[in-house]
């Protein structure tokens, strides 16, 4: 226990009934007293907790009960007593201690608030608003373009990596881009002039040096999917291992990951999103050859 005028308990500002005692000069034993009778008004701002506190005398190591009071609580009981000047100087320290702790709360909530990654939810919907974006601008195509202007903007490696403080205004910084925000070069496909050149395939020899006319390339085969049922059922096998067996286990881990602030989380959601887009070209294979 805190010898001070009050500390931080389970993420709250607190003082006890025994410092309360020994700051307005009354014994602790009556100021728990007037505690009890007034358990039902100092509830309003929340539990009253009892806890017991060991303590040290010439006999050795005794135990005491004592009262855990929050901010609005010790306020609210020191009204009960008279306004003597030792009681209104204890009042004045101890709002002054309040204060500080709450200045500590309030310093250490915004540091933790600050080193937060975006949530799963939050990188899907940030991914939508990139795709969308680069369809609008460039068509089917340059999605890179919009994702490095995203990181280059906020400094991140990946998406995955953005804060949550930052998140709305990279929402509006992807809806608010524009064709001249790229350099795109327009590539245009030009004629090359004849060189001297010697194409091999594994059965003849193309070369332009000849005088004989080129051999037409052999034609490309109508589009067919050859499959065994061994490749087949192992194919299977890889799609219920991911989706029944690993996916639930590393979303579990993300989402923990997240849970306890982790920076690496986002690898995680990689190790899961990212294949879905194989696995599902997948069933679609197993689809078509069962």
């Amino acid at each position: 226990m805190s010898n001070s005028l009050a500390f931080i308990q389970n993420g709250v500002a607190v003082t006890s009934s025994f410092i309360i005692s020994e700051g307005v000069a009354i014994q602790h034993k009556n100021v728990l007293e007037l505690i009890k009778k007034y358990i039902s008004d100092l509830k309003t701002f929340g539990n009253v907790l009892f806890e017991t506190q060991s303590f040290k005398t010439a006999g050795g190591v005794q135990k005491r009960e004592i009262a855990i009071l929050n901010e609005p609580q010790t306020t609210l009981l020191l009204t009960f007593f008279k306004n003597t000047e030792i009681v209104r100087k204890f009042k004045v320290a101890l709002v002054q201690k309040f204060y500080e702790l709450r200045t500590q709360l309030y310093e250490k909530s915004v540091q933790q608030e600050d080193n937060t990654l975006i949530s799963n939810e939050q990188q899907y919907e940030l991914s939508s608003r990139v795709m969308r974006k680069t369809h609008a601008l460039f068509g089917n195509k340059n999605y890179s373009f919009v994702y490095r202007a995203l990181k280059r903007r906020f400094r991140i490696p990946r998406y995955t990596c953005l804060l949550q403080r930052d998140f709305e205004t990279a929402l509006a910084f992807v809806d608010g881009l524009k064709v001249s925000d790229f350099n795109v070069p327009d590539v245009k496909e030009r004629e090359v002039p004849l060189q001297n050149y010697v194409v091999q395939f594994p059965s003849f020899t193309i070369s332009s040096s000849g005088s004989e006319p080129l051999p037409a390339v052999p034609a490309i085969p109508v589009s067919k999917h050859y499959i065994t049922d061994n490749e087949l059922q192992a194919i299977k096998s890889l799609i219920y291992y991911f989706d029944d067996l690993f996916k639930p286990q590393i979303q579990w881990a993300s989402k923990e990951a997240y849970r306890q602030g982790r920076p690496d989380a986002s690898r995680f959601y990689d190790v899961w999103h990212e294949p879905m887009w194989f696995i599902s070209r997948m069933r679609q294979l197993v689809s078509r050859n069962s």
